[in-house]
């Protein structure tokens, strides 16, 4: 996997629910890479073209911190522009909400 150039924070989320994430740039067959210290979890995804990228948490571990790449077909690592910086890694914390 390559570094990080800019990573932004996307925040807490419970663990075994589906966060969406910005509109694709294109229909295209993704990857999607959670890593937490040195182990990858790869997940691929369907994008469509104005459609939202979903991340499904439910393939995580709860009470972790995961640093997020995404990837195209052709394995180049995709960038995001959010208030117009381009950022190419995430952040995301899974956490547990238990309700009584």
């Amino acid at each position: 996997m390559s570094c990080c150039n800019n990573t932004y924070n996307l925040g807490c989320f419970e663990h075994c629910k589906n966060v969406s994430f910005f509109s694709s740039t294109s229909t295209e067959l993704i990857q999607i890479v959670y890593s937490v210290i040195d182990t990858n979890k790869v997940v691929e995804f369907e994008a469509i073209e104005n459609e939202p990228i979903i991340f499904d948490l439910s393939v995580l571990n709860e009470n972790t911190n995961y640093s997020i790449s995404i990837f195209d077909e052709n394995g180049n690592k995709k960038a995001f522009n959010i208030g117009g910086i381009n950022y190419d890694c995430f952040k995301i914390k899974t956490k547990i909400y238990n309700s009584i």
